[in-house]
């Protein structure tokens, strides 16, 4: 994003407790926190990591300015003026920062961002490291499983070479096109601007929002609203008297007209009768006239297919005349599925007509645009009735979707916390009454384990200290909070899933510097990220995606991570005494 992230968007006891572990001298103690979140979103088992690129921005530009300090010191009236030279002493080569890369799958229970460094300034990081990655976690998962519901393909688990996955994913991406629509039932600006980069980034292929696509590097996507179709009120015989556009304008006109009636009243006619509304018509040609290489129109706003559709034909054969290849048509209302599959009969019927009849009455060849035109549908499209369209084979070639994708209105927050996990070389265990909610203590690595298929099969937690796992030795994996359950895997391949982003303080995120010592980080671009984020997908096995009662993925511990949370946790519960 184009805008410093300031170190004041956070929480007011975050400041309190950093200043109390100040005061007590406790503030340069070592500590490690994880994020992490509890249960899988959507009643799936797996979520999409995403956020770490823009938490990495905030660290490397942290810094307090003296307006903010000012304000923090309306904030502590009474604090040791000794705490606010701290805070601006604070950057991030005190720190040690890992996470997965931006877009992999996670899983519950596991640890996503582990930072590592003093404790009063790594507790200060806490809710602005929430706001960055929850969100942006959610929405991309969402997104991811947009995607997925448009592929039921990606139950078959056949391709192993992976540039056949790779190319697969593409054609996949390629065949249906899912377009976000949600800015304008996004939370505010920064909600919308966030929505629309991570639903691209999990698996859209465009944003209406120009402002985020801008800053994405990609081009906006869009039709027109049922406002600018309403605004036209004259048919288009009377429009071109009342209104100069110039002679190319009449001449196109003209052409219309003749589409029109030989559509409609010549022998050649495939339709009864023309009872479109004309001023739809109107415009219509207008914005083809005015736009001819983006002419997209909504065809439901008096009806869809006794006038937009034939209204749509029409303009659309009058383009390529002039050479330009009409878009699409987009259905925003009704049944989709019944919709989109009379839609296609009828450009399919045209096109038939028009393999033969345009060239004769041209002069010019016809390589079946009307057959090509895509058609694009909304209207509040959610994940199930996305999988429903799929399912009933609607002819629908791309999806414009917008509340339920940026609002995630079946779950609006991920529910991500961050912990801490080991205090000057002791692991630190909160203990609780829900037994899901104690958390495994001590600093931890994280692999994961696939089978000679490519499928990952178990991310294993074990402590920094511990050898990797290795290929052709036999590994035990243990329940996290049940030590009877057992698994042994013999692994073909191991991949560790953190990436050192910062390292005893030195930066290894990709990055440059210039001649002032400014750092510019180097993102992956949305588009890389997308492909990776769906050729993960692909391997991840068909049970553990599938959108109802999907199968848990595995997370265990190693046997000694295992043996170390048993003892501490032992050791941290009082065991009452009863008279």
């Amino acid at each position: 994003m184009d805008h410093r992230i300031t170190p004041l968007l956070t929480d007011q006891y975050q400041i309190s407790m950093a200043y109390s572990y100040f005061i007590s001298n406790s503030h340069n103690d070592r500590a490690t926190f994880e994020l992490f979140f509890r249960k899988n979103p959507f009643h799936g088992e797996y979520a999409i990591f995403a956020g770490i690129g823009q938490f990495m921005e905030f660290l490397v530009n942290f810094h307090y300015t003296e307006n903010e300090i000012n304000f923090l010191k309306q904030t502590l009236p009474n604090a040791d003026p000794l705490f606010f030279e701290y805070l601006i002493s604070l950057d991030y080569s005190m720190l040690t920062v890992k996470a997965p890369v931006e877009g992999q799958i996670v899983f519950a229970n596991e640890p996503l961002l582990v930072i590592s460094g003093p404790l009063g300034f790594v507790q200060l990081l806490e809710t602005t490291a929430l706001t960055l990655i929850n969100f942006a976690t959610l929405v991309t998962t969402n997104a991811c499983r947009f995607r997925m519901a448009a592929h039921p393909e990606f139950s078959n688990l056949q391709l192993t070479r992976q540039a056949d996955v790779k190319l697969f994913v593409k054609n996949c991406i390629n065949s249906v096109h899912l377009l976000e629509f949600g800015l304008r039932r996004a939370q505010g600006i920064d909600g919308g601007l966030s929505a629309s980069k991570y639903a691209m980034m999990g698996g859209f292929n465009s944003t209406s929002n120009i402002e985020a696509a801008r800053r994405c590097g990609m081009l906006p996507s869009g039709t027109v609203a049922h406002s600018f179709i309403m605004s036209f009120s004259e048919s288009l015989e009377i429009y071109v008297k009342n209104h100069s556009l110039g002679e190319g304008f009449t001449q196109f006109v003209s052409r219309c007209l003749f589409w029109r009636q030989f559509l409609f009243q010549s022998k050649n006619s495939i339709f009864m009768q023309y009872c479109a509304n004309e001023s739809e018509l109107t415009s219509f040609a207008v914005f083809a006239y005015t736009q001819p290489k983006n002419f997209t129109v909504l065809v439901d706003t008096y009806n869809i297919l006794d006038s937009g559709v034939h209204n749509f034909i029409i303009v659309a054969l009058s383009l390529i005349e002039l050479s330009y290849k009409p878009k699409g048509l987009r259905i925003d209302s009704g049944d989709l599925c019944y919709f989109s599959k009379q839609t296609r009969d009828l450009l399919d019927s045209v096109d038939i007509l028009m393999v033969e009849a345009f060239k004769s009455i041209t002069n010019k060849n016809y390589e079946h645009e009307i057959a090509q035109a895509k058609i694009v549908v909304s209207n509040d499209i959610t994940e199930e009735v996305l999988y429903q369209l799929i399912k009933d084979s609607a002819k629908i070639n791309a999806y414009g979707i917008g509340t339920h994708l940026v609002t995630c209105k079946s779950q609006p927050a991920l529910g991500g916390v961050f912990k801490l996990v080991e205090k000057s070389g002791i692991p630190k265990m909160k203990l609780s009454a829900e037994k899901g909610k104690a958390t495994i203590a001590g600093a931890k690595e994280v692999y994961r384990l696939f089978l000679s298929n490519g499928e990952p099969f178990d991310d294993l937690i074990c402590s920094p200290e511990e050898q990797a796992p290795q290929l052709g030795e036999i590994i035990i994996c243990i329940h996290p909070q049940d030590e009877l359950l057992r698994v042994k895997i013999l692994p073909a391949k191991v991949e560790r899933l953190f990436i050192d982003y910062i390292l005893d303080g030195k930066l290894l995120y990709p990055h440059k510097t210039d001649n002032s010592n400014f750092i510019k980080l180097i993102h992956k671009t949305v588009e890389e990220i997308r492909q990776e984020v769906i050729e993960r997908m692909y391997y991840l096995r068909p049970d553990h995606k599938r959108a109802v009662n999907p199968a848990p993925y595995k997370v265990s511990l190693s046997e000694n991570m295992s043996m170390q949370q048993r003892k501490i946790s032992l050791e941290s519960k009082s065991i009452p005494l009863i008279q």
